[in-house]
């Protein structure tokens, strides 16, 4: 199968999820990781009890635990699978009053897009415990799918499940010859084994395939056949607009503060008519490293 027909038949959602805030305080400008921890620690709490203990009770479910599924999913290699979701939050404002609506967005890949109860559940959970360092109490107030940049249905509205499952996105890869690629989060992308400070355009189709590749064979095995990145994939650099970034965020896991390093910016490329499709989707499931948490975020302008 070509990658072109493989990435045509992956099922991926894209919903917005928003807040409305029960009182007054303060959130760290980019939220990607600040969602992401709180959706890990309400899905324990609201889909495994015995994950939720934590120590070392025996998880109940077993292979069917649904945050193991998400959070802590084995791969053939013997790491995790990659997260079948990217959170991103594009709102970067750190003073918030009660009563502001806070949204964020969650790709959805494979079987994540028919769990809509258990993840608006989760999401109502999240609210509860509440966001941030300082435990902002919010209430969620909707749950809506999108696509082709505007709000196409209702999943959930105040309490109320209106739709069961995440619609797929309808996916428009055409042939664009020119395109210039904006990297809005920290790219924090790897070649041969080290953070790259400079991008060529071979090593962004190396990270996307990989990334294609790594989700296919996990989440999609009756699809899945190893593609390789062409090794000779050239495209004319017409300029390069990259700097370095760094984001810090505090990692629970580890009990310490960590910085990501990554690379954003503008470059422009001629001679990408074979490998558009593959920008495209890389908008949707990012490119390198920490993607869950919203890195990797790009966009691709005619």
């Amino acid at each position: 199968m070509e990658i072109y027909d493989l990435i045509q038949r992956m099922s991926i959602g894209h919903i917005i999820v928003t807040y409305e805030l029960l009182e007054d305080g303060v959130l760290p400008s980019f939220k990607g990781s600040t969602f992401r921890g709180l959706m890990g620690h309400a899905l324990r709490e609201t889909a495994c009890p015995s994950c939720a203990e934590g120590g070392n009770s025996e998880c109940l479910y077993g292979k069917g635990c649904m945050y193991k599924q998400i959070f802590e999913s084995p791969n053939l290699q013997g790491g995790f699978a990659p997260h079948p979701f990217v959170m991103r939050c594009n709102d970067y404002r750190t003073e918030w009053k009660a009563g502001d609506r806070i949204s964020f967005e969650l790709i959805t890949i494979s079987f994540l897009n028919d769990m809509t109860p258990e993840l608006c559940q989760c999401f109502e959970k999240m609210g509860q415990i509440g966001l941030g360092a300082s435990r902002l109490a919010a209430k969620l107030k909707k749950v809506e799918a999108y696509n082709d940049e505007q709000i196409t249905s209702s999943i959930y509205i105040d309490g109320n499940i209106e739709c069961k499952k995440i619609p797929a996105k309808q996916l428009e890869l055409e042939e664009r010859n020119e395109v210039i690629i904006e990297f809005i989060t920290p790219a924090r992308i790897t070649h041969q084994g080290r953070l790259q400070k400079t991008l060529t355009y071979s090593i962004i189709m190396k990270s996307i395939t990989s990334r294609v590749n790594q989700i296919a064979s996990h989440y999609y095995p009756e699809l899945y056949v190893n593609i390789r990145a062409e090794q000779d994939v050239v495209a004319n650099k017409v300029y390069d607009f990259l700097q370095a970034a760094s984001i810090e965020r505090y990692s629970n896991r580890k009990s310490q503060k960590m910085r990501l390093d990554g690379l954003i910016g503008l470059q422009k490329y001629e001679g990408t008519r074979e490998t558009y499709h593959l920008l495209k989707f890389a908008e949707l499931i990012h490119i390198g490293k920490s993607t869950s948490m919203g890195f990797g975020k790009i966009k691709i302008w005619k």
